[in-house]
């Protein structure tokens, strides 16, 4: 319940601290004096969407905040979602001038998303715009859901349905990449094959491009080690010829000292380290043989890699050998996909005949409580004064499942006796679909365990003894839920336990909307305003007073 609401900074107002209660709560005002800024305002506090354009003055927040008496029914759904949980609920919107939002429950912050679902569980607000939805196919299903209490069910049917959705769309893409694929067979063999023959590993092409430059310079090479060896170790005082002898001088010395010991050593590895690179070198100039039929062999492979780089854009053996696989995999995918579809085919039959069965327990207790549904609206019309209607909600099966059901639904509805009755959106006024309307969210309402109701004029279209049935049934739903409503017909507004008036003045050449709670003599003066306009006569008043007696 609604217990209060705070605007500050917001439009037109500079201030409104309003507190409300238990029952039929009615709001009054001239047109044009800022009932639907009041509406708005708790339209943005349950998430709708809102602008820089709000804040009234740039140099503060605009700051939005409702205090609700807690439902203990959304004591779970608060520790699930780890907000704080009290007694009251307060939800808290503020914006700063270049229209950025924060969004508060109970003080933690929270996204818009979050604000909008905790919400949705504590208020309803109907407004103008709203009456015209009960001509949309999707709100009547909605509504007889609603009344249904068929929410974890058809939960349970739209999940099995999105699976369906979503492996039909992946059946769908498997079936054009196969066509696809099968087109493409010969050519992807074709490019395997060229790849395959190659015979490729890791690494060749580097190990192949060394051997060339090896074998391309191998004259400077065998000459370059010739030289080595001769120098090294072959011709007369050779290199290792003189460190022997200087070696051997320095032996009967190495014990004398330890720097002496050291020389010896060093030499001494030397030595033992250049015999050894002349012996690799002539080795080395023995076992290279000029290869002119190997070193074409090289470059003719050499030029083949270079030329399957060039045609598949590729760099390297590596990125071929990748490429090759790549191939393989799809021919191997190409082989096995008639398989694949038939799996996933069997897979999506399962999962329609389940889809079947669950919509199938969603129609059946839809239609089971259509009935009912239609007698309690057409009960609550005739207190509302149509005497002869008839609300019907026609279900007829659908050609394939949707994501509401296996049903088209249509509400049908007419007020007169010989009448028959048709779709709602061609036969029935403005006030009679504000009726309807009413008559449906005084069903529902606790059906959704929801406490407070708003109602934007909910009495457009209507008059005379209507109006008073129209406020009467308001008060009558506010015995179990708190209502409020937004009216211009004093009829209405006299039914109404608590009544407030909006208010629009000039202060320091600036306007201001106000609101503030009536008591007994104000409200026979704004009711008799209402009745005869600014100049209030006795007889308006006396009528006012017996609308409130």
């Amino acid at each position: 319940m609604l217990s209060r609401l705070f605007i500050s900074n917001y439009e037109l107002i500079d201030l409104i601290d309003q507190k409300f209660y238990p029952g039929l709560n009615v709001i009054t005002g001239e047109t044009g004096t800022g009932k639907s800024m009041i509406l708005s305002a708790l339209n943005l506090l349950i998430g709708s969407r809102g602008s820089d354009k709000i804040v009234k003055d740039a140099s503060k927040k605009c700051i939005l905040e409702a205090t609700f008496k807690a439902n203990p029914s959304l004591k779970i759904t608060f520790e699930e979602l780890l907000l704080d949980w009290d007694e009251q609920i307060i939800l808290r919107r503020e914006y700063n001038a270049q229209g950025r939002s924060r969004a508060f429950i109970n003080d933690t912050p929270v996204n818009v998303d979050l604000l909008k679902m905790i919400s949705s569980q504590i208020i309803d607000i109907h407004s103008q715009n709203q009456t015209n939805n009960i001509n949309q196919k999707e709100y009547q299903l909605e509504l007889l859901d609603i009344y249904c209490y068929s929410a974890p069910i058809l939960l349970d049917y739209q999940e099995s349905f999105k699976r369906y959705e979503s492996l039909s769309g992946e059946l769908k893409t498997r079936k054009d990449q196969a066509k696809k694929d099968k087109e493409e067979q010969d050519f992807i063999q074709f490019q395997f094959d060229e790849l395959d023959k190659m015979k490729m590993f890791e690494g060749e092409m580097d190990d192949l491009e060394s051997e060339k430059e090896l074998l391309s310079k191998q004259e400077e090479i065998v000459n370059a080690l010739s030289i080595g060896s001769l120098v090294i170790s072959e011709e007369e005082q050779s290199i290792l010829d003189q460190l022997y002898s200087l070696k051997q001088k320095y032996l009967p010395l190495e014990n004398v000292t330890p720097w002496l010991s050291e020389i010896s050593r060093r030499l001494n590895e030397n030595y033992n380290e250049l015999k050894d690179l002349g012996s690799e070198m002539s080795s080395r100039k023995d076992n290279l043989e000029a290869s002119p039929k190997r070193l074409l062999e090289i470059e003719e492979r050499l030029h083949h890699y270079y030329s399957l780089e060039n045609k598949f854009k590729v760099h390297g053996v590596n990125e071929l050998i990748a490429l090759m696989n790549s191939y393989s995999n799809r021919l191997v995918s190409i082989q096995n996909i008639d398989t694949e579809i038939e799996d996933m085919e069997n897979e999506l039959k399962t999962i329609y005949n389940e889809l079947l069965s669950k919509g199938k327990k969603l129609s059946e207790m839809r239609s089971a409580k259509a009935i009912t549904f239609g007698n309690e609206i057409e009960s609550r019309l005739k207190q509302l004064g149509i005497s002869h209607p008839k609300s019907i909600f026609e279900l007829k099966p659908l050609s394939n499942p949707s994501i509401n059901g296996l049903d088209h639904i249509q509400f049908l509805f007419s007020s007169n006796k010989d009448q028959k009755a048709r779709a709602i959106e061609e036969v029935a006024s403005g006030g009679e679909k504000s009726r309807v309307m009413l008559a449906i969210k005084s069903i529902i309402g606790s059906k959704r365990e929801i406490n407070s109701m708003v109602f934007d004029e909910i009495d457009t279209g209507i008059s005379g003894e209507v109006a008073i049935k129209t406020g009467e049934l308001l008060s009558e739903i506010g015995k179990n839920n708190q209502v409020i409503s937004i009216t211009h017909l004093p009829q209405v507004a006299s039914k109404g336990g608590f009544h407030f008036k909006v208010s629009k003045e000039i202060v320091e050449e600036r306007t201001d909307v106000s609101m503030q709670q009536l008591n007994q003599m104000e409200r026979v003066e704004e009711l008799a305003e209402m009745l005869g306009g600014k100049n209030i006569s006795e007889s308006a008043r006396k009528i006012a007073q017996q609308l409130l007696d």
